[in-house]
């Protein structure tokens, strides 16, 4: 059941895909927990680097980089794909609330999964992701 939070500068949509049962706890405060540090980097990276928000996230994070791992990819929907595995859904998607930050950045949304991926799709529908943990 997907619903929408605000945070900061954010608008958080949970379960963007209507994947996620209940039974998956996807009540506010479990998903607040499970993004972690992700939203303070992420608002930010909106609001002081509006031209490359997904590097400045890396740069902010500092634990590592993009994942160079090529044999994947994702659905439009966000949805990630690896041959042999199940797909994997996002349990939010990430925006900007400011419609001025939304236009001057070169990142269309942010997803989040489980075991700590974050995926940056950018506003000509190409992916990045990382492992944010």
């Amino acid at each position: 059941m997907s619903y929408k939070i605000a945070l900061n500068n954010l608008i958080i949509q949970v379960d963007p895909c209507d994947h996620w049962s209940t039974e998956k706890a996807t009540t506010t405060e479990v998903v607040l927990a499970r993004m972690g540090l992700v939203p303070m980097f992420v608002g930010l990276a909106f609001a002081e680097h509006k031209d490359n928000v997904a590097e400045a996230v890396v740069q902010m994070y500092q634990m590592g980089g993009w994942s160079q791992d090529p044999s994947g990819n994702f659905t439009p929907e966000g949805v990630k794909q690896y041959p042999g595995d199940p797909d994997q859904y996002p349990f939010v998607a990430i925006r900007p609330m400011d419609p001025e930050q939304e236009m001057a950045s070169n990142v269309k949304v942010i997803y989040m999964y489980e075991h700590d991926w974050v995926a940056f799709q950018f506003k000509d529908d190409t992916f990045k992701h990382l492992r944010m943990d």
